[in-house]
């Protein structure tokens, strides 16, 4: 090799001979230990090794030495990436492309460092130079390809995937890449063929498994969705994700309390699984087997366990005067074509803007003409969504809002950890629905004299602030005409429920079998995808020797055709434990009554409040025999029917449930409340 000890090390390294180089790099650091070469090799072969922490020393050494190689400060790059320093590494790679423009790997590293910080619009224009520097690299691709995921630009990502799979179609990592965008630009047979064909070419492929999973939970295949979430925990039993999307498949199949089951596995896995955490509180809520009491314990433990990662703001520079213009804001990941967006539509429309200025933070993904109605009526909309929690509440906090509104509870996509920074002085939880955050940091929940059951009071950890009417304000997207009863061209009545069927569980199965067999010739359309679910009810009315075709499944339809089937039935059926609220509405804007029976939990009291606002009574049961007996009642009273179907649109119109400006000033009175409380305080 040569009296060189340095020439060796080249030599070597060249050949993939990695420790001897190493060797020899520190024998030629020992004759000369400022030989920049030699320092920068020493790192390049520490950091092969997987030693980045050691790396930067010889490597931070070099850069002073040698302040114009790129190979070098792409190396110091790579190195700060691995230890997670993603400003730092962009630093040091941005030095690298400047002096070495045509360095691919470093263009690359850059983009995904741009990435980790969340500058997606700069990464792009680095993945755009880093592809045309190396337009047969597959990865560059794969790296463009993920970024634009991130953005949104779901269109466009497939287009770079096929791409790279043009240059490489035996890669099953491509393929899933390209099936997760199809998935998300809503092309679902094709993200189908794309997740089959990776666990084809890779049958332990668990990201496949898993997203393949979460396809079949978008398209209302639950069954399927848990096969492939099974699959990919199979093949690694501890990975905390797969544990709670099968959760969230089995929840999807109505087996609430196996999906219960699941989250807490979950949890136990990973502590601070936040989404699960979530998922798993919320499904409380559809289960029998908790009330009120013990629903509030399982918030109180959750809190516990955030309070030591997060660092809520102590203080506020908002000014305490109690009667001046309050700024409003409202928190959500639905601000598109959601119940959320239906129910916030009448009230942003219906504020007094010299009471009130109004900001959005919208942190969901999805965009579309609700989102354009909505953003017309703020004062100011700001995007959150990939904004990490704690610089989103720094900006709220800069924003001086004075009242922060969380419309999302622990549904998917909330930013409660956004809440319990506390970037405003006055917090409300209101609209997901009517439960407790369980959060120290959530000042209040709006509520209404209907919600909540006597003795419930205690079950919030917020303060209850009830508004005189109603919890909602109604807006119907749609104007079909409600039409005559069924029941008159069909002799026989027809009840329904197509609320999501998670919230059928077997005790309320038991109780429409038991309506079934009370009225014997009426029938039951519910809103349930294929699945095993379907059997569970067919099981119930097998055995209670009650014929099967008295039972229509439908699937999820568009939203006309979803209206034109509530207009099939004659009586809707309401859920429980956890209740109707937007399907309950809709029935009724068609002119069908809803037979709820009151609950024990304000999201079983959802219909109980409905109908309290109209005067309907009449259709409010206290037991589940009492429950049977109304809907066999109201069956049995064709004259009320046609009633419902002449006149009920027109009570709605006219009550507290459409009022937009009577709710609008009872929502800026509660607002008002709460922050006349903390001025008070001050």
């Amino acid at each position: 090799m040569g009296d060189d000890p340095f020439s060796e090390a080249q030599a070597f390294y060249q050949q993939g001979r990695f420790a001897e180089a190493g060797k020899a790099c520190q024998t030629a650091l020992a004759e000369q230990p400022a030989h920049p070469g030699a320092l920068h090799m020493s790192g390049a072969v520490l950091l092969h090794a997987g030693r980045p922490k050691q790396a930067l020393v010889p490597l931070k050494k070099a850069a002073l030495l040698a302040p114009d190689s790129g190979s070098l400060f792409a190396h110091l790059g790579e190195a700060l990436f691995q230890l997670g320093r993603w400003s730092d590494a962009a630093a040091s790679l941005r030095t690298a492309v400047s002096l070495s423009p045509d360095h691919a790997g470093a263009h690359g590293l850059l983009g995904a460092a741009l990435r980790h910080q969340g500058l997606l619009d700069e990464a792009l224009v680095v993945f755009r130079a880093t592809v045309a520097l190396s337009p047969l690299s597959p990865p560059a691709w794969c790296n463009h390809g993920a970024a634009l995921m991130e953005k949104g630009c779901w269109a466009e990502a497939v287009i770079v995937f096929r791409t790279a799979l043009d240059l490489n179609d035996r890669d099953p990592d491509i393929h899933t890449n390209l099936g997760t965008a199809l998935a998300a630009a809503g092309r679902v047979d094709e993200a189908l063929a794309a997740f089959l064909e990776a666990i084809r070419l890779r049958p332990e492929h668990i990201l496949a498994h898993n997203n393949l999973g979460n396809l079949h939970l978008a398209c209302h295949r639950p069954d399927e969705a848990s096969k492939a979430f099974r699959m990919a925990l199979a093949l690694d039993p501890e990975r905390a994700e797969l544990q709670s999307n099968l959760g969230n498949a089995l929840r999807a199949g109505g087996r609430i309390d196996e999906a219960i089951g699941c989250y807490r596995k979950t949890l136990r896995k990973s502590k601070n699984h936040e989404v699960a955490a979530s998922n798993l509180l919320l499904s409380l809520h559809y289960s029998q087997q908790y009330d009120g009491r013990a629903i509030l314990e399982e918030h109180h433990i959750w809190q516990r366990s955030l309070a030591g990662r997060v660092r809520s703001f102590r203080d506020h520079a908002n000014f305490p005067d109690p009667v001046r213009r309050l700024k409003i804001g409202f928190v959500s990941p639905d601000f598109c074509n959601h119940p959320v967006a239906r129910f916030l539509l009448p009230l942003l429309e219906s504020h007094d803007r010299s009471a009130v200025e109004v900001h959005v933070y919208s942190c969901g993904r999805l965009k579309d003409g609700w989102t354009g109605k909505l953003r017309s009526l703020a004062d100011g909309w700001h995007d959150i969504s990939g904004v990490p929690d704690d610089e989103a509440a720094s900006a709220i906090r800069e924003d001086r809002i004075d009242v922060l509104v969380d419309l999302a509870l622990h549904s998917a996509g909330n930013r409660l950890r956004l809440f319990a920074i506390k970037p405003a002085p006055v917090q409300i939880t209101w609209l997901a629905y009517a439960g407790t955050s369980g959060l120290e940091a959530m000042d209040y929940r709006l509520s209404d004299p209907y919600l909540d059951p006597p003795g419930g009071e205690g079950h919030y950890s917020e303060k209850t602030i009830s508004l005189p009417h109603t919890y909602w304000c109604y807006r119907s997207s749609v104007d079909l005409v409600p039409g005559p009863p069924p029941v008159s061209r069909n002799h026989f009545v027809t009840f329904g429920c197509f609320n999501s069927f998670w919230k059928v569980n077997d005790d309320v199965v038991r109780l429409w079998v038991a309506l079934l067999k009370e009225v014997p010739d009426a029938r039951l359309h519910l809103h349930a995808p294929e699945g095993l679910h379907r059997e569970r009810l067919l099981n119930v009315l097998r055995s209670e020797n009650v014929q099967q075709d008295r039972c229509t499944f439908f699937p999820q339809a568009s939203t006309d055709a979803y209206f034109d089937q509530l207009r099939g039935i004659d009586i809707a059926l309401d859920p429980f434990p956890f209740g109707g609220g937007t399907s309950t509405f809709d029935a009724l804007w068609m002119g069908v009554p809803v037979v709820t029976l009151s609950g024990r939990t304000a999201v079983g009291r959802g219909a109980t409040s409905i109908l309290s606002n109209l005067g309907m009574g009449e259709c409010i049961a206290s037991t589940p025999a009492d429950y049977v007996r109304t809907a066999a009642r109201l069956a049995g009273n064709t004259i009320y029917l046609k009633r419902c179907r002449d006149e009920l649109r027109e009570r709605m119109k006219v009550s507290p449930l459409m009022d937009g400006p009577a709710f609008a000033r009872a929502f800026e009175a509660a607002c008002r409340s709460g922050w006349q409380t903390w001025c008070a305080a001050r």
